[in-house]
């Protein structure tokens, strides 16, 4: 019967210390360690926020790049598409004339002569000369509505890739290559516009020696 009652006494005086430990605490130390603690978490959520709102920002900076560079980038390929079409229209044309000379071949000075005549309403009442000015005329035509403000020129030249419409800058040497030099209102690799009137021939395309 001893030993229990021991055992009772000493758990009774062990509650007694942590129950005399708690109750001297001061009051004063839980409260501040409470608001420090408060202080804190809403310190952490701000930074949180703070956080959050920076990754934001910074997801809206690289998604506008990305759609800049995608806009140029199309922008971009519709300008070199459009460049293959008019450059394979210059094939098409310097071909027509071409064709047009090899019809008419008596009258080939006539063709480099630039000059041009009203449209020949019978091909067999018109002469060489008439036709050949004739061909001229319907041909600046089609430069005109297959190329912005396309111009053409055709003539004897060493060097075709210079000269301007109002000086198309030709040799005129009989032993140096047939060539039609085409000129049109495009954008250069940078996106600038090209003025046709004041520009080097675009495209050259050599159709006799």
């Amino acid at each position: 019967m001893g030993a229990p009652r021991e055992e009772a006494t000493s758990t009774t005086k062990i509650t007694l210390v942590h129950v005399f430990a708690a109750t001297d605490y001061p009051p004063q130390v839980g409260i501040r360690h409470a608001v420090s603690f408060a202080r804190h978490r809403r310190s952490l959520v701000v930074h949180a926020h703070g956080l959050s709102l920076i990754e934001v920002l910074v997801t809206l900076v690289i998604l506008t790049l990305g759609l800049l560079g995608i806009a140029a980038l199309q922008a971009a390929t519709l300008r070199w598409s459009a460049d293959s079409a008019q450059t394979a229209a210059t094939s098409q044309l310097a071909l027509d004339l071409a064709e047009r000379m090899r019809a008419n071949p008596s009258s080939e000075s006539q063709y480099l002569a630039a000059g041009a005549g009203a449209p020949c309403a019978n091909a067999n009442d018109c002469s060489g000369q008439d036709r050949a000015a004739s061909d001229i005329l319907e041909w600046r035509k089609a430069v005109a509505l297959r190329l912005p403000d396309g111009l053409g020129h055709i003539c004897h030249d060493d060097s075709p890739h210079d000269g301007t419409p109002a000086m198309p800058a030709c040799s005129g040497s009989p032993f140096a290559p047939l060539v039609v030099k085409f000129w049109w209102s495009a954008r250069d690799i940078n996106g600038s516009a090209v003025d046709a009137r004041h520009s080097l021939p675009q495209a050259v395309v050599v159709i006799g020696p």
